[in-house]
């Protein structure tokens, strides 16, 4: 008689089933997440007087699900060896992920310190007066001359109106993957210098501004090449710099849930914002941390900026025959939540398979749009489970249509999957 011993791989399987599980305080409270402490090792040169980089809450999230696994383990580990069973390859699990862990815990407290320590403040000059916006950028990665200038690194433009801490959940996503990452300040925030007229220019030319300061930006750093991710309404911004055709640095471009290829009004735009998705957030509190609180609540945006943005994004912008002269010289890709309350999916794929058409009969040699639905996805989707995105992003080909459940929604669970899936 023989004995089947469960392996490493499927013990790992049903770890992340149990990771995946939460209580109702879990859903709706409290997630797991770790103190809210000093990073260490981001004490002062002379080690009196410590730093203020606290941990944000999305680094918190992600330690916070390191902690709930290695609970969860260790109390399979003690009923296996209770019940006389052998633990072995539960043990080995454990010991693949402190390893992997140990590593992965270093990487968000280095990113965590980049966002307050890698800052460029860069000064501007647009026909809309002179601007100073921080960026931030973040890398992992050590990098010889060669890499350097082979490597396109990414721009990401985030939500309305918000900075570079306030896009955490993504960037990182990007960040932990290799990417370089640059994340620029919106104009509207309190740490950016601007003209003092600058509402009544948001009132006038809105979204214009928002691209050529970023069109500006990216010139200033000297990027010659950059792969644009954009996000809710930094795809409006995107898609307006695409359009350009005197602007040809953008590699790639992505956009997840694009913004302004529909005519809603302002009313319209305020109920799916703050009727439908701002509950969706309230009610979860993993999008409270990763679509509201991230890396850090400061530096929040003026109310009166914000309602001018929003009437900028309830306006149509866009539509096939202007976006047939979006040129990015590779991938072209647009991602859309089948649950999103701003972005019709039936609408969008219209709009982009149209726009597919119109740019191939201007240039036959032109990147395909590749347009992805995820099912069961609300518009934050995208910062909720931005591991997932992150890594189906780097695919050569991804699927048309995925499950909001099959991207990952932590590095642990990036972890679990890795190993069930190594042979």
């Amino acid at each position: 008689m023989s004995f089947e011993f469960p392996s490493p791989q499927e013990d790992a399987e049903k770890l992340s089933e149990q990771l995946q599980k939460k209580t109702f305080t879990e859903r709706v409270f409290s997630e797991f997440q770790t103190r809210k402490t000093t990073i260490p090792g981001s004490e002062n040169s002379d080690g009196v007087e410590p730093s203020e980089i606290k941990r944000g809450e999305t680094f918190r999230f992600e330690r916070g699900q390191i902690f709930k696994a290695y609970t969860l383990l260790r109390k399979e580990i003690r009923d296996t060896e209770k019940m006389g069973e052998d633990s072995t390859s539960k043990r080995e699990l454990l010991k693949q992920i402190r390893e992997r862990a140990e590593i992965m815990e270093q990487q968000l407290d280095e990113l965590n310190r980049q966002y307050f320590e890698n800052v460029h403040d860069i000064d501007v000059q647009t026909k809309y007066g002179d601007f100073g916006i921080p960026v931030v950028e973040l890398d992992l990665k050590e990098r010889n001359d060669s890499n350097k200038e082979n490597e396109i690194p990414t721009f990401m433009i985030g939500s309305v109106a918000t900075n570079y801490h306030q896009s955490a959940a993504l960037s990182m996503a990007l960040a932990l993957d290799g990417r370089k990452v640059f994340v620029p300040t919106y104009p509207e925030q309190g740490s950016t210098k601007r003209p003092d007229n600058f509402k009544e220019i948001l009132q006038k030319d809105g979204l214009d501004m928002q691209a050529e300061i970023v069109k500006e930006i990216i010139k200033k750093m000297g990027l010659q090449k950059v792969n644009i991710i954009a996000f809710s309404m930094g795809t409006a911004v995107a898609m307006k710099i695409g359009i350009d055709p005197e602007f040809n640095a953008i590699h790639d471009l992505t956009l997840l849930e694009p913004i302004g290829i529909e005519d809603k009004g302002f009313a319209q735009i305020v109920k799916e914002f703050i009727g439908v998705q701002a509950v969706n957030t309230i009610v979860s509190s993993e999008q409270m941390i990763k679509a509201l609180r991230q890396g850090s609540d400061e530096d929040k945006g003026n109310i009166g900026f914000l309602a001018e943005d929003g009437k900028i994004l309830s306006r149509k912008s866009f539509e096939p025959e202007t976006l047939k002269n979006l040129h990015p010289q590779e991938r072209f890709q647009v991602w859309v939540g089948t649950e999103s309350p701003l972005v019709d999916d039936d609408l969008a794929e219209k709009i982009f398979t149209e726009t597919d058409v119109l740019r191939k009969a201007k240039d036959s040699n032109v990147s395909p749009v590749e347009f992805h639905r995820v099912k069961g996805a609300d518009h934050s989707w995208a910062l909720t489970n931005a591991l997932g995105l992150s890594k189906m992003l780097q695919q050569e080909e991804s699927p048309d249509t995925v499950s909001i459940d099959d991207l990952e929604n932590s590095a642990m669970a990036r972890m679990l999957k890795d190993i069930s899936e190594k042979e």
